[in-house]
């Protein structure tokens, strides 16, 4: 998989991946983690779910994702992301090193 790519839009983080090649085995699913504060990773399925799959790109809101992850003002938004097809889960892309900051402080 391609790494993914994080931006801000408005008020929210958008984080966008380009599907692999799948060998003529469709992909039916997507897996996006995101990393925690402390180097663990979290997977929001109510704003990324990962179907359909026509959709590479997901947004959560700022203050949602910073209350899920512990990440603060200025800390860099890192994630990972895998595919699913009929023969089980592919490898995670790299984890981003390049993206968008936290921008609000926490509430």
């Amino acid at each position: 998989m391609a790494i993914m790519v994080t931006s801000i839009v408005g008020t929210k983080f958008q984080f966008e991946w380009t599907p692999p090649f799948d060998n003529y085995d469709p992909v039916d699913e997507f897996e996006l983690m995101i990393r925690k504060a402390d180097g663990t990773f979290y997977r929001d399925t109510a704003n990324c779910p990962g179907t359909p799959v026509s959709v590479t790109s997901c947004q959560i809101e700022m203050d949602t994702l910073r209350v899920a992850t512990g990440l603060i003002q200025g800390d860099l938004v890192r994630g990972k992301i895998r595919a699913h097809n009929i023969n089980g889960w592919g490898a995670y892309s790299q984890v981003n090193f390049i993206g968008s900051l936290i921008e609000t402080r926490a509430l």
